[in-house]
């Protein structure tokens, strides 16, 4: 079973954002890292590279989001052993890293 999540490109009202992307069969948990994607300053990863000022601090704030889910993702199938609902999870998942704060 699949437990980690990925970095993609979504268009969002016209811009390109990076998400964190967890998907399991018909289940999707989407997280918005609020960083657009700039052409030519991204690596194949997603992540930003030296052509980018500050990359390094962009990057460890993506690596947080991703890291917050890839956690939420374990403890949600460590407590019920299922699939990660979408509904519960976008809500889910809100609820989880305000209790971790």
């Amino acid at each position: 079973m699949k437990i980690e999540s990925k970095l993609v490109v979504r268009k969002n009202n016209g811009y390109d954002y990076i998400y964190v992307l967890y998907e399991q069969n018909k289940c999707r948990l989407r997280v918005n890292t609020r960083m657009q994607y700039v052409k030519g300053k991204m690596t194949k990863e997603n992540l930003f590279n030296n052509k980018m000022a500050k990359y390094e601090s962009l990057n460890k704030e993506i690596f947080k989001i991703k890291m917050n889910v890839d956690s939420y993702i374990k403890a949600s199938l460590n407590t019920s052993l299922t699939a990660v609902d979408v509904y519960f999870s976008q809500d889910g998942y809100k609820t989880w890293i305000k209790q971790q704060q």
